[in-house]
């Protein structure tokens, strides 16, 4: 007996909303969809609605994220949403990510504006804006700690150690926006990564070499059902080489065409170095499956990545960036 038996889509369009893209790192317009599915019998309804979350989809990247709907103070709809200035969309969607940008533009103006001299509240706008820029920072590193103790003594410190001060939290929130820049190039990348060769090519590796052996059985051998069925057996074998060796061959230079005309080029435009890109990918563990297959492949393929840039002959360039790293740099990438 045939059953009809599935599932309903059930996802409806919440609208749109401002916030920082969790893939590419850009603050622009994303389109809120809430995924939900019932199971039918002969397009009867026979379970209740299962809610799968929310999905917010990157008007820049394409990149998918999952969101809480309650982070935002509403969902604007597409046609008005694009009608808005970004900064509009932010500050009626996204009111928390509108004061914090604009908290920050402001110690920013002020520091430049008069950096010796406090507000009327008495705190001086270049600790605060020094504190704000580690706040966010991973608290597992303890220079951040010993920068967070330094600038609570600040009243009590010389001009010459506030300026050193200042400079270390200007060296370090580089390093982690560094980092975090690598991070969001990997993840807009990956999207366009093909870890494997899939559909007809991948066949056709492996049934192209198989034609001959099929051919010369079926002439040499017409006749001989035992000898017959011997050769058409015997030619899966080296069809099964020849195909092995073709998909790792074509996957390769895939691979290496991938990093020439995407991931370079993308690096380049966004004045990324490529060690601390290597070094952030070379973490990637390829044996653990809940990591995205896409990054797993990516760090798979890093000797061809290498190969590439000395190409390019900046494989030697991107070596001297990583031994020229300071310790607690490669240390910091690693947190």
């Amino acid at each position: 007996m045939f059953v009809i038996a599935g599932e309903y889509n059930l996802d409806k369009k919440l609208g749109m909303v401002a916030d920082r893209c969790t893939i590419c790192g850009s603050v622009t317009l994303l389109s809120a969809t809430k995924l939900a599915r019932m199971d039918h019998a002969y397009f009867i309804p026979v379970s209740s609605r299962k809610q799968l979350g929310t999905v917010l989809v990157c008007s820049e990247c394409k990149g998918k994220s999952v969101c809480s709907p309650q982070s935002f103070a509403c969902f604007l709809p597409e046609k008005e949403a694009r009608s808005l200035s970004l900064n509009e969309v932010l500050l009626r969607t996204n009111p928390r990510l509108a004061e914090s940008m604009n908290h920050r533009a402001r110690l920013e103006r002020e520091s430049l504006g008069a950096p010796e001299v406090a507000r009327k509240d008495g705190i001086n706008p270049r600790v605060e804006l020094a504190f704000l820029k580690i706040s966010c920072l991973s608290g597992n590193d303890k220079r951040i700690v010993e920068l967070q103790a330094k600038l609570a003594q600040w009243g009590a410190l010389d001009s010459a150690t506030q300026s050193r001060i200042l400079s270390d939290v200007d060296t370090l929130a580089g390093e982690y926006e560094r980092r975090e820049a690598s991070e969001h190039f990997l993840n807009f990348v990956a999207q366009r990564f093909k870890p494997e060769i899939s559909g007809l090519p991948k066949l056709m590796s492996f049934v192209l070499p198989l034609i001959p052996g099929i051919a010369f059985t079926m002439i040499f051998l017409n006749g001989n059902e035992t000898r017959m069925a011997t050769g058409l057996a015997l030619s899966f074998v080296p069809a099964l080489a020849v195909g092995l060796l073709a998909n790792w061959y074509f996957l390769r230079q895939m691979h290496k065409q991938f990093f020439r005309s995407v991931f370079l080029p993308e690096a380049d435009e966004r004045g990324l170095r490529m060690a601390p890109v290597i070094e952030l990918l070379g973490t990637v563990d390829t044996d653990d499956l809940r990591i995205d297959e896409r990054h797993r492949g990516m760090a798979r393929a890093i000797p061809l990545l290498k190969q590439v840039l000395a190409e390019q002959n900046r494989y030697v360039e991107m070596t001297n960036e990583l031994h020229d790293s300071k310790p607690e740099q490669i240390d910091a990438l690693h947190q």
